[in-house]
């Protein structure tokens, strides 16, 4: 009982090495709580700043929003202009022989083959309309008409195509007629 008595009197007796003492443990309890606050405040930086990253490339990338919209809402209205209506069949076939026209050729089949079916599957948003070409003419004419397509109005894609020879020519005999036999697709707003 002496020793717990010696135990109590010893704040009195060194008053000051006991307040250091207790600074100490109150200093260590401290220490510990802030390591413990260390982690979890250098995991909430670690979220705050990807999220600020975040928010900074939005911010860097929302920056040219308006002028690419235009960009793109050009490009759509270019892109619209050289489509045809699947529904407009005389227009349709009329810039066929306008091209016949320019380019000196002879149409002789002009058939159109309609949209694609679908069998359940959703139409496209620009489906294609298929044709079947048949063209008569000189090699260079049948090329200047091929590169008015190219160079035209509407937007085409070639399926296949064939080439021949018209008729019987003389050995050594230039020029002639040829037949193009041409399936191509021209691209239709929906």
């Amino acid at each position: 009982m002496s020793q717990l008595k010696s135990v109590r009197t010893l704040p009195r007796r060194y008053p000051i090495a006991t307040a250091c003492a207790a600074l100490w443990v109150v200093l260590l309890a401290g220490l510990l709580l802030r390591i413990g606050l260390l982690d979890e405040a250098r995991a909430l930086l670690a979220e705050k700043e990807i999220a600020g990253n975040r928010s900074e490339t939005i911010v860097r990338n929302g920056s040219g929003l308006a002028r690419q919209l235009e960009a793109l809402k050009s490009a759509m209205e270019k892109l619209e202009a050289k489509l045809i209506r699947s529904d407009n069949v005389g227009k349709n076939q009329q810039y066929f022989y306008e091209h016949e026209t320019a380019a000196g050729v002879k149409i002789s089949v002009l058939r159109a083959q309609g949209l694609p079916k679908t069998k359940g599957k959703v139409l496209p948003l620009f489906p294609p309309v298929a044709y079947n070409v048949v063209v008569e003419g000189a090699f260079p004419q049948l090329v200047t008409f091929l590169s008015g397509l190219e160079q035209g109005e509407h937007h085409y894609r070639l399926v296949s195509f064939t080439l021949q020879r018209a008729g019987v020519e003389q050995p050594g005999a230039k020029g002639g007629k040829v037949i193009l036999n041409i399936n191509l697709e021209l691209l239709a707003s929906s």
